[in-house]
């Protein structure tokens, strides 16, 4: 935390079980993203916290950023370019942001890894045939008037 300094209030921070953990200072922090720093500003330190959590409302109005939520994954994107600054993943019913993500593309597909090759993976959303059949159509050389459709 930066520019640290004692924490002189009353107020304690409520946790999910009803628990109140005490606060014992306030500052600023930053967390490292792609091509910049994130800022928070009036940042609570709670010892006795094990996780740091963020506030969406805090780091949207002081960044310029805004974020999507999806089941598996969030992200945190510049609000002007659109470019994904930090990423999360969802582990235990919360989104765990990691560090800035390593060269993601802009779009959210390529976030899905596919081993099947562009042809057979384009033949597959568009309901064609398999390989194997289209191979095997060819290799028996049918023509139009051999092949029977179904009304």
């Amino acid at each position: 935390m930066l520019n640290n300094s004692a924490y002189s209030g009353t107020q304690s921070l409520m946790v999910g079980n009803g628990q109140l953990l005490k606060i014992d200072g306030t500052g600023s922090a930053r967390i490292p993203s792609v091509g910049s720093k994130l800022s928070f500003h009036n940042t609570l330190c709670v010892p006795s916290i094990k996780k740091n959590l963020l506030s969406v409302f805090q780091l949207t109005r002081d960044n310029n950023v805004l974020i999507e939520f999806y089941p598996p994954v969030c992200f945190v994107k510049d609000f002007q370019t659109n470019e994904i600054l930090l990423h999360g993943t969802v582990q235990n019913g919360l989104y765990r942001i990691s560090g800035p993500p390593a060269q993601l593309p802009s779009s959210h597909a390529a976030l899905f890894v596919s081993n099947k090759s562009l042809s057979s993976l384009w033949h597959s959303r568009l309901g064609h045939p398999a390989q194997k059949t289209l191979q095997q159509v060819m290799h028996q050389k049918l023509n139009s008037s051999t092949i029977q459709f179904n009304h």
